[in-house]
């Protein structure tokens, strides 16, 4: 909200840990380190809600087939973000041996429950 009371929209440029890659032909996690200088510091996932945080991720590549940029973008909303969870490691062997992929699952992280208030997402004790 502004001081006049007007509620805006805010955005923000998160940096990341690797901003492009040379090649996206096994996979490419994109990541950004919640440090002090992050707009998502001391962040709680409640807070998220409250103020209904989007993240807007836009991607923009080039198609070596056709020679064709492509752009894609997607919105996620609060529901969407998995808090205090990590990417399963993407690649295993099944029970024949052959190579399988979990490209969208996750794993639960502890996440010890804030002691004071303040605390949040990316703080540490």
């Amino acid at each position: 909200m502004t001081q006049e009371g007007y509620a805006i929209r805010r955005f923000y440029d998160l940096v990341l840990v690797r901003s492009q890659t040379p090649i996206f032909g096994l996979s490419w996690l994109v990541m950004h380190p919640i440090t002090p200088a992050s707009p998502l510091y001391g962040q709680t996932p409640e807070r998220l809600a409250v103020t209904e945080v989007e993240l807007w991720v836009s991607l923009t590549s080039l198609d070596e087939t056709v020679s064709q940029t492509i752009h894609s973008r997607y919105a996620y909303g609060v529901s969407e973000l998995c808090c205090y969870h990590r990417f399963v490691h993407l690649f295993y062997q099944g029970a024949e041996g052959q190579w399988l992929s979990r490209f969208h699952e996750t794993e639960s992280l502890v996440a010890p429950p804030p002691s004071d208030p303040g605390e949040g997402i990316g703080v540490a004790d």
